[in-house]
């Protein structure tokens, strides 16, 4: 951290001359990249440029570069840019509450809570954020220190140097994501130049099954899901839910939204197998709609009810928790918020329902211990309780999410520090 430092301060005396065509090449690069959402390859391009004109690069920039490191998960890079930005007289008020989001996600509270009130608002959602991120330092500090007797210990047979996810259940298995199986030989050659997403530089997700034979796991195996149902998507495939006899399944599959702006789109499809053969993915009539996001669908344990996620208009917040509800002719209707005691004005995520009904999501608007926290409620539909935060160890200044129940054994994923890879899946 010193030595970045010094290099930037220093730098902040280079000649203006050596900021010629080559790095207005780079400038150029840079924000293309950043408006693609290709945050990987703006982050880098932005450090470059920062790294030889300093407090010469304007503001805006680096928001730009410290945003593109937090969106990408690399914190540690993301906060010591943030303590730069928050130093000069030029700098935006919320580069305080983005420097505290940072310091949480790395568990560093009391010097999130420094920055959160340093934050200055008038806007009103703003400040609920403000208040909210307060409480949940105090909170975390706290939950830290008395973590329940349940240990997580990672899965070493599904994690690897990349992303790996568990996002549903089968029987005797598990449903995976992961954009690091992709290298391993798993029908065939193994790929080694699987296709990249340009916002992270890292795989496209696919769709794995995880099979356990045996009650001490002793005879397992992992195969891709169904390759010639998802070969002709290009980008992101998962999560996958199936329902109980295994007949249908519910697969969220990311689309291309715009060329320019590099959003992408996630959109729900449907198959059902049909003679041992799976019928060809049709988007689900009634669940997407145009120009938004519906994803991660997951069943309640009678089957009639599917929640999901999405962003449509009539939300609370960033992303939000929705159902549908199963009609006499087996579609599914339009579908209705949870409400707000589940969804706030931030974002809600990664649904599951345990064996015995409950709900499992994660969120960043409800008080937590740092990035996504995963939370329980009781209820359904449009009726819950209050979400319960799980703590530690559940939950930790990193993102946690899809908790996962199983024959009296649990699973989530996390990017926590000192992870085997980047998105890791611990069981307990």
């Amino acid at each position: 951290m010193i030595r970045r430092s010094l290099i930037i301060t220093l730098s902040v005396t280079l000649s203006a001359s050596l900021y010629g065509q080559e790095q207005k090449s780079v400038l150029k690069t840079a924000e293309e990249a950043y408006a693609r959402k290709e945050y990987a390859v703006a982050g880098a391009l932005y450090s470059r440029i920062a790294h030889s004109k300093g407090d010469k690069m304007p503001i805006g920039r680096w928001i730009k570069m410290a945003l593109s490191y937090q969106q990408i998960g690399d914190f540690e890079k993301a906060s010591e840019i943030y303590q730069h930005i928050v130093t000069r007289p030029d700098r935006p008020a919320g580069a305080f509450f983005n420097y505290g989001e940072v310091l949480r996600q790395l568990e560093q509270y009391t010097a999130a809570r420094e920055q959160y009130n340093q934050f200055s608002t008038a806007n009103a959602d703003s400040l609920q954020l403000k208040n909210m991120a307060l409480q949940s330092c105090d909170s975390a500090a706290v939950w830290a220190q008395q973590p329940s007797a349940v240990q997580l210990k990672p899965v070493k047979e599904l994690n690897t140097p990349g992303s790996d996810m568990v996002s549903g259940v089968v029987k005797n298995g598990l449903v995976i994501m992961s954009n690091g199986y992709r290298s391993l030989a798993m029908k065939g050659n193994p790929e080694s130049h699987p296709a990249t997403d340009k916002r992270t530089e890292q795989p496209y997700y696919k769709a794995y099954l995880y099979r356990q034979f045996t009650a001490d796991n002793s005879n397992r195996f992992l195969e891709e899901l169904s390759p010639a149902l998802f070969e002709k998507y290009d980008y992101h495939i998962g999560p996958v839910c199936l329902n109980r006899t295994e007949d249908t399944l519910y697969a969220t599959i990311s689309i291309q939204g715009g060329a320019v702006s590099g959003v992408r789109l996630l959109q729900l499809y449907q198959s059902v197998k049909q003679n041992g053969q799976w019928s060809s993915l049709v988007l689900m009539p009634g669940i997407n709609i145009s120009g938004y996001s519906s994803s991660q669908a997951v069943l309640s344990t009678d089957g009639n009810t599917l929640y999901l996620v999405s962003d449509r208009p009539g939300g609370y917040g960033q992303t939000d928790l929705w159902y549908a509800e199963k009609q006499a002719d087996g579609s599914w209707g339009q579908p209705v918020n949870c409400g707000n005691k589940i969804n706030t004005i931030a974002a809600e995520i990664f649904p599951t329902i345990n064996e015995e009904g409950a709900l499992y999501f994660s969120s960043k608007g409800h008080p937590g211990m740092g990035g996504f926290d995963i939370f329980r409620a009781k209820g359904a539909k449009a009726s819950w309780n209050t979400p319960e935060n799980m703590k530690a160890p559940f939950n930790s200044g990193a993102d946690d999410i899809g908790l996962i129940l199983q024959d009296g054994r649990g699973y989530l994923s996390s990017n926590k520090q000192n992870g085997p890879g980047k998105d890791d899946i611990y069981s307990f």
